[in-house]
């Protein structure tokens, strides 16, 4: 008598795998690589209002859109040791992606470490939040165009203007520093010109 339960064995193997295909590509599909427009609260779940921390603008993240108006967001940063609740894009590069609060270190998870020039620890770290949906936009020259225009803006009326280019980014905070008072800006203006400037800097 001939087996007839294999080939429906093979069926049913055959649909369960199609299936978890597509729920893979569907969960692929769901997460895409999104950019801050502007300083941005981190919040520790989709529903409370307590914020955690805060996203810089164009700083990348890997965003899931939720139901409740808030993106789910991972963003990978460097932390120095002892200065571990500033997020930045690399070993000694302090171009800041994210500021967490005490309670946000708990939204953090240590992936590796390594050493500079001068011996300090840094370790490699993921961070998980929420934040608004609307702070997120896909294409990261929208974000360096606002900057832009507002640094050709403020930036000029005292002096002319520096190419992004005639500093390193870790000189550049100190130097807008003395600059923010004579240009009036407020924390979400200086914040995205740091961004614009840090991130067009000249090389080290």
């Amino acid at each position: 008598m001939k087996d007839r339960s294999r080939p429906r064995l093979i069926v049913v193997m055959g649909l369960g795998f199609a299936v978890l295909l597509a729920i893979g590509v569907i969960a692929q599909a769901a997460t895409q690589t999104l950019f801050a427009r502007e300083l941005t609260p981190l919040f520790g779940d989709a529903q409370d209002g307590t914020a955690i921390g805060n996203v810089t603008p164009g700083t990348p993240v890997q965003s899931a859109e939720t139901s409740s108006g808030r993106t789910s967001i991972t963003m990978d940063g460097w932390a120095q040791q002892g200065g571990d609740t500033v997020i930045y894009t690399a070993v000694g590069q302090r171009i800041v992606l994210a500021t967490l609060t005490q309670a946000g270190l708990a939204h953090r998870q240590i992936l590796d470490t390594a050493r500079d020039a001068y011996g300090n620890t840094w370790n490699h770290v993921q961070v998980t939040g929420f934040a608004d949906s609307g702070e997120f936009v896909p294409d990261v020259n929208v974000v360096w165009t606002a900057a832009h225009q507002l640094y050709s803006t403020r930036c000029s009326a005292c002096h002319a203007l520096h190419a992004t280019t005639d500093f390193t980014a870790n000189q550049w905070p100190g130097i807008l520093q003395t600059m923010e008072k004579n240009a009036a800006l407020d924390p979400q203006q200086s914040a995205l010109i740091t961004q614009y400037l840090q991130t067009h800097a000249r090389a080290p």
